[in-house]
């Protein structure tokens, strides 16, 4: 019994690190999206980054993908349906406000979803976990805004992405723990590549072949670091993690996507980043504090 239970807690450390892993990957990948838009079109870019991850994924992974069950081919497809929403307003918000300020807003989806969980699930969020959320909500957004600015579309933007993060913590938390996990990645990533790919056929010219160097060295991180290892690694990792413990690491990325952009040159630094860093730190580190306790207690 007490294997049992260390076995289980290694996983939960193990899981806790890969999504701070994949915090800093989605962080990092703000300033990256931003850069290539100067290189082509925002659809486009969501394409081909989709297209190309779809393409060797499927290849890779076929015979995890036949061993699936039918059931769940339609809720997959909901979920490659979030993910292409989520990479849409990603990409199109870019166009109007700044990478770190659409990093802080998109981490807001922290305290969204232990209220969606509640909404759905009937049940009422545990205290410290809602807490957390709030605090880290909190200093995203100190972090995001200050006196006299004004909100924007890309802003709006934004902030529906925030919603698209937290229907795809939601509906990974629950399928992750149904099906393969791996299996689902492809399918997200398929379904989303085919959604985009259409809107850019119908919206946007095509695009020019030629990039610079630092623009393959873009496409190639988003596509292999932030689209194939991201995915498999938080659809691994949600299967021994509570969803709104899971929204509260993955907030990091709104730290790391400005720390990132100010390092790129893509965005001023600011003396209110280190309050709201704090308030931030405060909320995760009252979340791992009160998923310890949860996990003993389980």
């Amino acid at each position: 019994m007490g294997e049992c239970r260390i076995a289980l807690m290694r996983k939960s450390i193990l899981a806790d690190g890969t999504i701070l892993l994949v915090a800093v990957l989605w962080g990092a990948g703000y300033p990256v999206s931003d850069f290539l838009l100067q290189e082509m079109g925002p659809l486009w870019l969501s394409a081909i980054r989709l297209g190309i991850a779809a393409l060797v994924m499927t290849v890779l992974f076929r015979e995890r993908i036949a061993r699936v069950e039918r059931r769940l081919l339609l809720p997959a497809a909901g979920a490659g349906i979030v993910i292409a929403a989520l990479f849409l307003l990603q990409i199109l918000g870019l166009l109007y406000t700044t990478p770190g300020r659409q990093a802080f807003i998109a981490g807001t989806n922290v305290v969204m979803v232990p209220l969606l969980y509640s909404a759905l699930y009937r049940k009422r969020p545990a205290i410290p976990g809602l807490l957390a959320a709030l605090l880290c909500s909190a200093g995203l957004m100190v972090m995001a805004f200050t006196p006299g600015m004004s909100f924007n579309r890309g802003d709006a933007l934004s902030c529906l992405l925030a919603l698209s993060i937290a229907l795809d913590i939601l509906v990974i938390g629950h399928l992750c723990r149904v099906m393969d996990p791996m299996a689902l990645a492809v399918f997200q990533v398929d379904f989303a590549a085919l959604a985009v790919g259409s809107a850019a056929l119908l919206f946007e010219p095509l695009p020019k072949v030629s990039l610079s160097l630092p623009g393959w060295a873009g496409l190639l991180y988003l596509v292999f670091g932030l689209t194939l290892f991201a995915f498999w690694a938080q659809n691994t990792a949600q299967k021994f993690a509570d969803e709104t413990h899971a929204a509260v690491l993955l907030s990091l990325e709104g730290p790391f996507g400005y720390i990132l952009s100010v390092a790129a040159g893509r965005e001023p630094l600011s003396g209110q980043v280190l309050f709201g860093g704090i308030v931030i730190l405060a909320g995760v580190f009252l979340s791992v504090w009160s998923e310890s306790i949860r996990r003993k207690k389980k």
